[in-house]
């Protein structure tokens, strides 16, 4: 009776660690990036695992192109409601932009955004461009 009571046990402690586990994974809503930037980039559908209140979600290029664009993720709980947004643009953010823009067709990088509070299950994607401001250069 011991044993069947220690292999109930154990059991159960796997399944709630498994579960727990499954809690921590985040993934994108979809491959699509509202916006501009649409038609340069996807999101990598998969599952991603966030470290600390940080993220990195791999994106590929599709086509080539693509000039100073801003890139907002917006973290999603188990209902579907906003939790948090993180903003990427080549100002704040210079050295992960401009490593995803190099990218040739096909590339893929990641870019790593951090949320404040909550444990999301999804994030999605948006974009715009960014216009220059008078003065900057060329």
């Amino acid at each position: 009776m011991k044993r069947v009571k220690f292999l109930l046990l154990a059991m159960a402690s796997l399944l709630m660690f498994s579960c727990n586990e499954k809690a921590d994974i985040l993934q994108p809503v979809s491959s699509d990036i509202d916006g501009p930037l649409s038609d340069y980039f996807v999101v990598v559908v998969k599952d991603y695992k966030p470290v600390g209140n940080r993220v990195n979600i791999e994106f590929q290029r599709v086509k080539e192109g693509m000039f100073n664009p801003q890139i907002t993720a917006e973290f999603l709980d188990a209902k579907g409601h906003v939790i948090g947004t993180s903003v990427m643009d080549l100002e704040s953010d210079e050295a992960e932009m401009r490593f995803l823009l190099a990218n040739k067709v096909g590339e893929s990088s990641t870019l790593g955004f951090k949320f404040d509070e909550g444990k999301p299950v999804q994030v999605r994607f948006s974009s715009r461009l960014i216009e220059k401001r008078p003065g900057d250069d060329e």
